[in-house]
């Protein structure tokens, strides 16, 4: 089809960053590198897991969550939560690995203009490229040889950062990319103040072996999908939040964890179970609303 022939507006800033691309409506907006400041390094970073690109896996995830979007919001950039709401998750990994407690460990990075970054080393199986036992000797194999590719190709330090670490990326105000067992990118959809709308795709690389495309397919329902070991939890915690805001009189969260009155959130790496990206998303909301 030619350009303009279905008569749709024409929109000035479109722009790709490591092939994920962004559209912005307002033709003064700032361009696409400087509204992701060093969040734009964790684009790289991600799209690195595959000298080939990525492609789309079919399908989509779509559910809604009866909480404010912004519950979601901290959710997504929470370690704090992890080993109390997703307790379930952690036992059954523990049972896989054979008694090897899968602790979580890792940190949090503020970005700028609100986006930010959780990166934990925890154990829970990656095609690119971290094995686990359950998926047998052939992907053992293939996971190996793709570890050797990606560690030839970036040198030892940022394979292995590549290889071993899962991070959610959040890109202000409502992305989210879970580099995990799978890469899942997540828009969230307001629509009202105690109703938001989920919807989720995965990405996989273009030359991905049809056992490590399986492996994959089954990472995404058995933990990030609607009826996998985090969702659901995540789901309940935040409606009963929700629930509990609307009876109750408290005109605010606290994200006082660590806090430091000299603290720079624009740019600024702390331990992952404290509250200073949070405390930076917050920082680039009210600024946002309360621009003139």
């Amino acid at each position: 089809m030619k350009p303009g022939g279905v008569r749709l507006t024409a929109v000035k800033n479109v722009a790709q960053r490591a092939g994920f691309y962004f559209v912005n409506f307002d033709d003064d907006a700032m361009p696409l590198d400087e509204f992701l400041g060093a969040a734009g390094q964790r684009l790289d970073r991600i799209s690195k897991q595959s000298a080939a690109g990525f492609e789309l896996v079919a399908g989509v995830h779509e559910y809604e969550i009866s909480a404010n979007y912004k519950l979601l919001v901290e959710n997504s950039l929470d370690g704090y939560h992890l080993m109390s709401t997703h307790a379930t998750y952690f036992a059954y990994m523990a049972d896989l690995l054979k008694g090897i407690n899968p602790q979580i460990g890792g940190s949090v990075t503020t970005l700028g203009n609100g986006h930010a970054s959780f990166m934990t080393p925890v154990m829970s199986g990656r095609p690119v490229a971290q094995w686990l036992p359950h998926w047998g000797d052939e992907a053992k194999r293939e996971i190996e040889e793709k570890r050797r590719e990606v560690v030839s190709r970036l040198g030892e330090q940022d394979g292995a950062d590549v290889c071993d670490f899962n991070s959610n990326t959040w890109i202000f105000p409502i992305s989210i990319i879970n580099d995990q067992q799978t890469i899942l990118v997540r828009a969230i959809l307001p629509l009202s103040h105690n109703k938001l709308r989920v919807r989720a795709w995965s990405l996989a690389p273009k030359d991905e072996s049809p056992k490590l495309r399986q492996i994959r397919m089954e990472n995404i329902l058995s933990f990030l999908g609607p009826g996998g070991f985090a969702t659901p939890d995540d789901v309940t915690m935040l409606e009963w939040a929700q629930r509990a805001y609307e009876h109750t009189c408290g005109g605010w969260n606290d994200f006082s964890k660590a806090m430091d009155p000299d603290e720079d959130t624009l740019n600024t790496t702390a331990v992952y179970d404290d509250e200073l990206h949070m405390r930076a998303y917050w920082l680039q909301w009210d600024k946002m609303m309360s621009a003139d």
